[in-house]
């Protein structure tokens, strides 16, 4: 069974919706330290021949939460921040 399945609507991808966990792919935006998620499409993402398409496509679907795309992660002063859950991860030193 996939960690992520598709939600269907009318023959229509609408999401994705965790079923457990995934890999998902950190792309880089070309900006130091900033990257995106690309979860890919569940039922794409380990067809030969397809290579990278299914998570390319899933880069910034337009979503958003708290005003940042739900699939940025940045590096800001040491600490990892993903802006759209209102998380900053870092070390206790």
């Amino acid at each position: 069974m996939d960690a992520l399945k598709s939600v269907h609507e009318n023959g229509l991808v609408r999401g994705i919706r965790a079923a457990g966990p995934a890999q998902v792919a950190l792309w880089s935006t070309g900006r130091v330290g900033e990257f995106r998620l690309a979860f890919g499409v569940p039922g794409l993402n380990k067809v030969p021949g397809i290579g990278c398409f299914p998570y390319w496509v899933t880069i910034d679907p337009g979503l958003n939460s708290r005003g940042a795309p739900v699939d940025l992660l940045y590096w800001d002063k040491g600490a990892l921040v993903y802006p759209s859950a209102g998380i900053t991860l870092s070390r206790i030193r």
